[in-house]
């Protein structure tokens, strides 16, 4: 159903086809990678497609997954994870940017990382 008519699926529905395949799986992330282009304002779809990236260390993949939704300006948690990308990127300007504005938007795990990729700045 996925393959031939994704349209007919609910987000939860992916979700749950996603996950018959096992987390990391080619099949997995096909699926979730549907999900995003389906549900583009979905901030966990996205997140998660992202999460999938920096997992095979595929930054590049997960920062223009970040970066071309209109999602992540408005999530703490996809900016988090953007300024992640950005760090395994070795961007770390951008990553520091990328968790100052998550920091400001109350989370606290991007605050941390923030601190330490100023930390990784003040050491180059």
């Amino acid at each position: 159903m996925v393959d031939e008519r994704p349209d007919l699926l609910s987000l939860s529905e992916m979700y749950k086809v996603a996950g018959s395949y096992g987390k990391g799986t080619p099949g997995y992330d096909k699926v979730m990678a549907t999900a995003v282009r389906y549900f583009p304002a979905s901030p966990a779809a996205l997140n998660e497609n992202a999460v999938n990236a920096i997992s095979r260390k595929e930054y590049a993949k997960a920062v223009e997954l970040l970066e071309k939704s209109e999602v992540t300006a408005k999530s703490a948690e996809l900016l988090t994870t953007l300024g992640v990308a950005y760090a395994g990127a070795g961007q770390y300007d951008k990553a520091e940017d990328a968790f100052r504005r998550a920091a400001e938007a109350g989370s606290e795990t991007a605050r941390h990382n923030l601190e330490e990729v100023r930390q990784v700045i003040d050491q180059l």
